[in-house]
C-alpha cells in the first residue's frame, strides 16, 4: 500500500484525538504503509516519514490520499473483539507485529530482534509494489539471472519473489522487475 501526503495539519482534524498529526511528512511525497491499525473509528498508516527515524510512526490516514490501496502480501489480520464495540480494534501489519502486543514499543525502544525483522519486512515491502513506472528495469540475462544497468552487477533471483521491483544487491539501486505482472 501507499500513500501521498495531501496534508500536514488541518482544522477539520481533531488534534486532540489524533495527537502529534503530521510531524516528518512532505507534502506530496509518497509513503509505502507498513501497518494499518483501525480502533475508535480512527485509521492510522505506520508509515517512515523524512527525518531518519529508524521505525515506522503512526499517522492519522484522513492526511493522505491513496496511491495504490493494494494490501501488503506480508500482512496478516489481527483483530480485537472486546465486550464494547467502540474498543474493537484491527492490526493489518506482519506476523510478528500483529501476534505481538508488545512488537511495537520494543520496536521504538530499539529492541532485537524487532528491530531487525521490521527491517526485512521494510527492505521487502518498499520494493513489493511499483512507486515510479518510469524506473529502469533490471535486464534478464538468463533464466532467473538478472543485470543491473547502472553497475553491470548480475545475481540470480530466487524463486517466490513477488515484487514489482528488485533491489540490486551490488549498488542497492532499485529497479522494476522483469518479471513482475502486466
Amino acid at each position: 500500500m501507499r500513500v501521498q501526503c495531501k496534508m500536514t495539519h488541518t482544522l477539520d482534524v481533531n488534534l486532540a484525538a489524533w495527537g502529534s498529526v503530521g510531524q516528518g511528512l512532505a507534502i506530496g511525497a509518497d509513503y509505502v504503509v507498513y501497518a494499518v491499525l483501525v480502533e475508535q473509528r480512527r485509521i492510522w498508516y505506520f508509515l517512515c516519514a523524512e527525518g531518519g527515524v529508524p521505525y515506522p510512526v503512526q499517522y492519522p490516514a484522513v492526511l493522505f490520499d491513496m496511491r495504490d490501496a493494494r494490501c501488503s502480501a506480508y500482512w496478516v489480520a489481527n483483530i480485537d473483539l472486546p465486550m464494547q464495540p467502540e474498543e474493537t480494534r484491527l492490526l493489518l501489519a506482519p506476523a510478528e507485529w500483529a501476534g505481538d502486543p508488545t512488537f511495537y514499543e520494543h520496536l521504538i525502544d530499539g529492541v532485537n530482534p524487532e528491530r531487525a525483522v521490521f527491517e526485512q519486512y521494510r527492505r521487502l515491502m518498499d520494493i513489493e509494489f511499483i512507486d515510479d513506472p518510469s524506473r529502469v528495469s533490471a535486464t534478464v540475462i538468463d533464466d532467473g539471472w538478472l543485470q543491473c544497468p547502472t553497475c553491470d552487477d548480475t545475481w540470480e533471483v530466487r524463486g517466490g519473489n513477488i515484487s514489482e521491483m528488485v533491489r540490486c544487491p551490488n549498488c542497492n539501486t532499485i529497479l522494476l522487475s522483469p518479471y513482475r505482472p502486466r
